[in-house]
């Protein structure tokens, strides 16, 4: 599956750049048509696309290329006769246009609404080591957290993971070895200083590609720091460092991440909700947090 998502956002973001290049385009009017559709589709898998199964510095490359093939088919376009199509631009293929335009566009803002916090948030502190970390999902929409969303719990909820020199997570776009992947191992620290509520640290890492619905959260840990309750999940295997009832400071080593729950592979899950909710995990409704000042969404990258 995550080689599909890989390809799938590699393919739109390359083949309407391709088309641009390659298309016949006489007029501005046909040069405005073609261009919001093909800048419509790019950006949309910009935005939206898992950028770090392939690497996160592929993305400003592709919008270079994007605003190169848009100045070229404008180029083109100022080459050609204004007054008649040339052949294989026809009325159908215009209105086509005009429709991947809109259709992709509404796609595009609801990934640009995904960056925008909504209303009052709390700043925690970012929970990992010194690195290079990515937003795998996270934001304020549907397409920009497409797997959080269903959970009012996890509504903000953030999927962070480690890279490497090149930009992706892992060593190849789907390695079957748990090692393979950058945030293995990788330390937990606790992002408040608080008090811990609750703690799960026997359940197995299990294989990528094999997510265990039963236990959502895996091996996990829930933090009361102020109004909130923060759950910091898919944790390795005996290897947390808290108890349940013992007070914790911003920054103590909490744990490790690992495989463990309904995830295809290792990652941290970080999300909130109220303390004082009536409703439990995972109807409680989610609480928006900032880790050092940032509203963290899909593809960010944090230094």
């Amino acid at each position: 599956m995550m080689a599909l998502f890989a390809m799938l956002t590699l393919t739109a973001m390359v083949a309407p750049i391709a088309w641009l290049v390659r298309t016949r385009i006489a007029g501005v009017r046909q040069w405005l048509a073609a261009s919001a559709a093909g800048a419509a589709v790019s950006s949309s898998a910009s935005l939206i696309g898992p950028w770090a199964l392939l690497s996160v510095y592929l993305r400003p490359v592709a919008a270079i290329a994007l605003c190169a093939a848009l100045a070229l088919a404008a180029y083109r376009s100022s080459r050609r006769t204004t007054g008649v199509n040339p052949p294989g631009v026809t009325r159908r293929r215009f209105a086509l246009q005009l429709s991947v335009a809109g259709v992709f566009g509404l796609v595009v803002i609801d990934g640009l609404a995904g960056r925008v916090a909504p209303g009052r948030t709390t700043d925690l502190d970012f929970p990992l080591d010194d690195g290079v970390y990515a937003v795998l999902q996270g934001g304020n929409s549907l397409l920009t957290n497409p797997f959080h969303h269903w959970f009012p719990s996890d509504r903000y909820a953030l999927d962070l993971v480690k890279l490497n020199a090149l930009g992706n997570r892992a060593r190849g776009i789907a390695p079957a070895r748990l090692d393979d992947y950058v945030s293995y191992d990788a330390t937990v620290h606790s992002p408040c200083a608080g008090i811990v509520e609750e703690v799960v640290d026997n359940l197995p890492d299990h294989a990528p590609g094999e997510p265990d619905p039963q236990h959502l959260s895996g091996n996990h840990v829930w933090l009361r720091c102020g109004a909130l309750r923060i759950l910091l999940g898919h944790l390795r295997r005996g290897s947390v460092q808290v108890t349940a009832g013992e007070p914790v400071r911003r920054g103590q080593l909490v744990g490790r991440i690992g495989n463990s729950g309904n995830t295809r592979e290792p990652h941290l899950h970080v999300s909130a909700v109220a303390a004082d909710s009536a409703a439990a995990w995972p109807q409680a409704a989610g609480a928006p947090i900032t880790l050092h000042g940032r509203f963290l969404c899909m593809n960010d990258i944090v230094r």
